[in-house]
């Protein structure tokens, strides 16, 4: 899923990473928080459910993500840190 510009993507990340520290999150762990996110209220069907943008300012609701999805976006947080 992306439907945020890769433009505007990098101006988000470049800002969050400039003004918040980076938090350590090991690959060990994905498996606890991705079961902590199935408890959101947001979700449905047993699936877990974001709000992401479409463009700053725009965001989209119900935007699934699957398992995998979440870890690729965690791994590359981690990346981040490096």
């Amino acid at each position: 899923y992306r439907k945020l510009p890769l433009e505007q993507f990098n101006a988000i990340v470049h800002l969050i990473t400039n003004w918040f520290p980076h938090y350590p999150i090991d690959e060990m762990d994905f498996h606890r928080l991705i079961e902590l996110m199935r408890n959101d209220k947001k979700n449905k069907d047993q699936r877990i459910n974001f709000v992401l943008l479409e463009s700053i300012g725009v965001p989209s609701v119900d935007c699934f993500a699957s398992a995998d999805e979440i870890k690729d976006a965690l791994r590359y947080y981690i990346s981040l840190g490096r």
